[in-house]
């Protein structure tokens, strides 16, 4: 799901600065380039947060048995399931 965002912020990204330098509007395309890479920052870090929080509880399942709040423990007991 994030893969998706990253790319779209690309893309509104190359289209914002390409359309600020085609009218000659460099402190308009600087800025949106700023715009574009916090929102990745953002983005980047919420991903991350949210992946520890996953692998923590998924953790706590695998080592306990037990399922944090919040989690569903079916979720959890398919991630050791064999793939076919």
């Amino acid at each position: 799901v994030f893969g998706i965002f990253y790319v779209l912020i690309v893309l509104a990204a190359v289209a914002g600065v390409a359309g600020a330098m085609n009218f000659e509007l460099t402190g308009v395309a600087i800025a949106v380039a700023v715009v574009a890479v916090a929102a990745g920052i953002v983005l980047a870090t919420a991903q991350a947060a949210l992946q520890g929080v996953y692998a923590a509880a998924l953790y706590r399942y695998a080592r306990d048995g037990a399922t944090s709040p919040g989690f569903d423990a079916g979720t959890f007991a398919s991630a050791f399931r064999p793939k076919n």
